[in-house]
């Protein structure tokens, strides 16, 4: 969560051998700043619990998300510098009935100070895969990597790739002529579709 002057994090780790009940060994309470202007974030549990890390099986796939605004303004929630391992992370706001793809794109907001702990909402999306399945996807794996500069992307040649940074604008497209391709573009975050998967990926200087 950033306010464009304070940042703040909140964790989520989904591990089919956890419990969604509070596990010391596992889970963090969330504390809070003693400064009352920095902005907060957090996830709740069924009942009403604060996390900063929250371990938990998939269940549902539905995990509520809390924050804490110091001030009346705009906010940002994303993944940035996160380690995704669902293939979709949806983010509903119901106060505006609005959904984002966070595992893709960032969501901006406006606020009123004080506590807010029913209003966001995240789905995490994953697809079983079997033992055939997983040998046949190592052997045909589609991988997207960011280099010094550059964006590396292994795929099967004739595969369509599309990059484009956080505000959606295609800043490259092709068809592969080959399985490795390597595209010079400047440092930030990218989100790269090849055929029907998408890679987010952040680029150095």
């Amino acid at each position: 969560m950033d306010d464009g002057t304070y940042t703040d994090r909140t964790r989520v780790v989904i591990n089919p051998e956890a419990s969604m009940d509070y596990e010391m060994s596992r889970d963090a309470a969330k504390f809070m700043s003693d400064d009352k202007d920095v902005p907060q974030l957090f996830t709740l549990d069924a009942t009403g619990r604060y996390y900063a890390i929250n371990e938990r099986p998939l269940g549902n796939g539905t995990v509520s998300a809390g924050i804490y605004a110091g001030k009346a303004g705009t906010y940002t929630l994303s993944l940035a510098d996160a380690t995704v391992t669902a293939d979709e992370v949806t983010l509903t706001d119901k106060q505006t009935g609005s959904q984002t793809r966070l595992d893709l794109y960032s969501y901006t907001f406006t606020a009123e100070a004080g506590f807010c702990t029913d209003r966001f909402e995240l789905r995490l999306t994953t697809r079983t895969i079997t033992g055939m399945e997983e040998e046949r996807q190592d052997a045909d794996a589609t991988q997207v990597t960011a280099g010094i500069g550059q964006i590396v992307i292994s795929a099967q040649a004739g595969s369509e790739a599309m990059v484009c940074n956080v505000a959606g604008q295609v800043i490259d497209r092709r068809t592969l002529t080959q399985s490795t391709t390597t595209l010079a573009v400047a440092p930030g975050f990218y989100i790269v579709t090849i055929g029907k998967e998408t890679f987010k990926i952040m680029v150095t200087k």
